[in-house]
């Protein structure tokens, strides 16, 4: 199959893209995919440009789980999916798998590009997906983690307000939600940065305020 750009090269990166529930598969060159909106996964990949193969390169595992790396056992309680099974499909089985596996990937991306915060091209599809759920949640959650200030006494002091068990409770349920969404969408920097900021607002509980 040739590239359904140049018309020259062999495809050797094939993936789907679903637009408004309309799926339409592109197949590309080596060449021709470095300069599209993917090239951040392109140029990591070498084969057929199955994530699979993608994810097996950044962890230094063969495509199917090497068998002598510990990591392949560790196994995810919610679904009973283990760590090279996970290479092996290119999927997660629940969304507990990102709780168990996140650290293990997180890893791997540091010593990629030296952090978990990704500097470069995202795809379209995948930048749009997250505008459109992160305005949806502002909608929601509009004001809910917003600073509050009150009066202290009679030189007019301001003293913030610490936030109560009930607008935690309610910024986690929002965040997880967010954390899921990054999962499906293959999102992992983002879920790891939620995940984080998740265990931070569930730390925060203990010393919050029972009372509006």
């Amino acid at each position: 199959m040739l590239c359904e750009i140049c018309g020259e090269n062999e495809a050797t990166f094939h993936y789907s893209e679903v637009v408004n529930g309309n799926k339409t598969e592109h197949h590309l060159c080596s060449e021709c995919a470095a300069k599209t909106d993917i090239s951040y996964y392109t140029n990591l990949l070498d084969g057929d440009g199955r994530l699979g193969q993608l994810l097996s390169g950044l962890l230094g595992m063969p495509v199917g789980g090497g068998q002598d790396d510990p990591k392949t056992h560790v196994v995810c309680p919610g679904c009973h999916l283990s760590y090279g099974e996970f290479i092996k499909n290119s999927a997660f089985g629940c969304a507990e798998c990102y709780n168990v596996f996140g650290p293990l990937l997180d890893d791997s991306i540091k010593k990629l590009q030296g952090s978990v915060n990704h500097q470069g091209k995202k795809p379209y599809r995948l930048m749009k997906s997250m505008r459109s759920m992160n305005a949806q949640v502002s909608e929601n959650d509009s004001g809910m983690n917003a600073e509050v200030t009150i009066a202290a006494g009679n030189d007019g002091a301001r003293a913030e307000k610490k936030p109560t068990r009930a607008s935690l409770s309610h910024e986690i349920d929002v965040m997880d939600k967010r954390l899921k969404q990054a999962v499906l969408e293959e999102d992992f920097e983002e879920a790891a940065r939620l995940r984080d900021y998740i265990k931070d607002l569930r730390s925060r509980i203990e010393g919050a305020d029972d009372n509006a």
